[in-house]
């Protein structure tokens, strides 16, 4: 049997599952299989002869993005993700592979677009980034900082939060997080990060950060839970930051102002007590109070 024989080929062509034509250099359609017949459901007689962008993208001229135009042009393979109507009145998406039928090796005379179906997996690409999109909404208006972090502690992605924090940084260039949350930057991890600890042991961990920002140091409560795959392999921490900054300052001020109050009234001879109106509890009381009644503070109040 010859393999190049014209019969043969045919067979051979009709007996690949994916759809193939092979068009001339006026986009005529030359040759079909049967798996392209049945695509279209449309016989061969049908096909062989039209226009391939009138009958298989229902188009009127070229296609803008035809690369089978661009095979001819170079002599080169190309390859294009493509949206094919059918039929049924649906659309099928397909990588559609072309390849140059040269003469003598220079001058292109045919061209085999050869096309391998990926509509599920679009489909489920579509439902992701709808799915991506949603959440990304959600996170982006929580009000708290969120990242994720790889297991090699670099930035993967950050919400609006952050952004708005960290403006200056990157995502798509992978920094490391002890690096770029810090100004200026740490040369290591660190010593309080609860997110190296979630990548090491799996669990939730927790942490008051003391970041330097420039010439001020920020405070960010941070709260690391793990990202695990379907095997229960860790894949990246995502963290949600809350900036305490001031909270822990007025906490300071409100612990300092307590202290000197408590050494005013300590200072005083007399004994002085405060009481509630209510329930003639004493809820604070000076030391000359607890020396004289011989009772300690935990004991008067």
């Amino acid at each position: 049997m010859n393999i190049y024989d014209e019969k043969v080929l045919t067979r051979v062509f009709d007996s690949v599952t994916d759809p193939f034509a092979i068009y001339d250099r006026e986009f005529r359609i030359l040759k079909v299989n049967k798996a392209l017949m049945d695509l279209f459901q449309m016989d061969e007689e049908q096909l062989v002869g039209n226009l391939c962008y009138k009958i298989f993208y229902q188009r009127s001229a070229i296609c803008d993005d035809c690369h089978v135009q661009e095979v001819f042009r170079t002599g080169e393979p190309r390859m294009l993700e493509k949206r094919v109507p059918v039929p049924d009145g649906g659309e099928r998406f397909f990588e559609v592979y072309s390849y140059p039928i040269k003469d003598n090796d220079k001058l292109v005379v045919q061209a085999v677009e050869h096309g391998r179906e990926i509509t599920e997996r679009k489909r489920a690409e579509e439902k992701l980034r709808e799915s991506e999109e949603k959440y990304r909404s959600l996170v982006d208006h929580i009000g708290i900082g969120v990242s994720l972090i790889s297991p090699n502690m670099e930035i993967l992605t950050l919400n609006k939060q952050m952004e708005e924090w960290f403006p200056q940084i990157d995502p798509k260039k992978r920094p490391l997080c002890y690096r770029s949350f810090n100004d200026p930057p740490r040369e290591g991890i660190c010593v309080y990060c609860p997110t190296i600890r979630t990548l090491q042991d799996g669990k939730v961990h927790e942490a008051i950060t003391d970041t330097p920002a420039g010439n001020e140091i920020k405070k960010y409560r941070i709260i690391s839970s793990p990202i695990k795959d379907t095997e229960g392999k860790i894949v990246a921490a995502i963290e949600s930051v809350e900036d305490i900054t001031e909270r822990q300052s007025l906490a300071s001020q409100l612990l300092a102002s307590r202290e000197f109050s408590e050494e005013i009234i300590n200072s005083i001879t007399d004994s002085l007590t405060v009481v509630d109106p209510k329930t003639y509890r004493i809820l604070q009381a000076n030391e000359t109070f607890h020396s004289r009644v011989g009772l300690e503070p935990s004991k008067a109040v």
